[in-house]
Parts: structure tokens; sequence; C-alpha cells
């Protein structure tokens, strides 16, 4: 699952390149991808579904537009993908880990800091080879899946719930502000 809106920064296009990489090495995985997000960029969109077209993906990737009952939708995946090119709070990296997601993650911006690679998620180079590689190994590995979505779920909920994040945030503001 790709959360976000339907835009290049959000990466979604680096995800449906990486699933075509990932069903050419190894086509007897069923595996599904899931874009879940409003349509901010029309060229962009229409690329995105040229590439799913030209690479035979009509059956395995869903564009879904607007999801209002994101809960539900995520308690059906395995596992959450973060392609942006550079999330900077990056909510949706702990909202999939509160959702006991195994996160993906590029590896830059606020989803570095959130993602411990090998432990609560994976990081990805940001290459479409190398995202490919790591959703084949939590696909081939189920139970390096549960590990890294239940220490995902653990830490979100240890560092972001609770007021925790706030009182981080609030602390952060004190700093820059010299309070």
């Amino acid at each position: 699952l790709v959360v976000g809106d339907i835009k290049p920064s959000k990466g979604q296009l680096v995800a449906v390149d990486a699933l075509a990489i990932m069903k050419k090495k190894h086509p007897e995985h069923n595996v599904k991808l899931y874009l879940a997000g409003a349509k901010s960029n029309a060229a962009y969109y229409d690329e995105i579904n040229s590439h799913i077209l030209r690479d035979g993906l009509e059956n395995d990737v869903t564009l879904l537009g607007h999801v209002s009952d994101m809960k539900s939708l995520r308690k059906e995946m395995d596992i959450g993908i973060v392609s942006s090119d550079n999330e900077a709070f990056g909510r949706t990296t702990i909202e999939g880990m509160l959702s006991s997601m195994a996160m993906i993650g590029r590896n830059s911006g606020g989803t570095r800091e959130q993602i411990k690679d090998g432990i609560t998620g994976l990081l990805y180079d940001g290459t479409n080879e190398d995202l490919a590689e790591k959703i084949e190994s939590l696909y081939s590995d189920r139970e390096k899946m549960k590990k890294c979505a239940q220490n995902g779920f653990k830490e979100a909920v240890e560092l972001y719930t609770h007021g925790r994040c706030a009182n981080i945030v609030d602390k952060a503001i004190q700093e820059v502000l010299n309070i």
C-alpha cells in the first residue's frame, strides 16, 4: 500500500516500476500494489497508468483514489511503502506502523529517522531495483515481515502516542526558539 496524493513527489511510480521488476524476476509471487490518494497531478496519474499497461500490471496495481476509511484498508494490507522524495514529518510511516504493517521507506527525510532498517521496517536507496528487492525480501520471509511489523508497532506506540509526540514536537520548538 502506498498512501498519498497521486503526484511525483510521493513516488508512486517508483513503487509501480519496482513491482514490475519483482514480477519479472518472480512471476509466481502473488503481490498486489494499492495506491490510495487523490489524483493531484493528471499527467503523473496518466504516466502511472501507462507504466501499468506497458508492464502488464493491470491485475496487480489498483488505483483506489481518495479513501475515507484508511483504518479498514490498512487492516487488509501486509506492507506499507513510503516512496516519497522527502517526507518531512512522516505521518504516513507512523500510521502504517500503528496499523501493524511492515513498512518499507525511502532512506531520506523523516522516514530514515522513523524506520530502523531491518528492525522496525526496511529502508531502500530510492531506486526501483532496491525497492523491488525489499518487497521481495519481505514477501519471501514472512517471519521477517511479521517481526518488522511488530517492532514498528511497538516503537510507534512508545514514541508517537499518549502525548509523547506532542511533547517531542514542543521540545523541538522550544529549542529552536531558545525558550
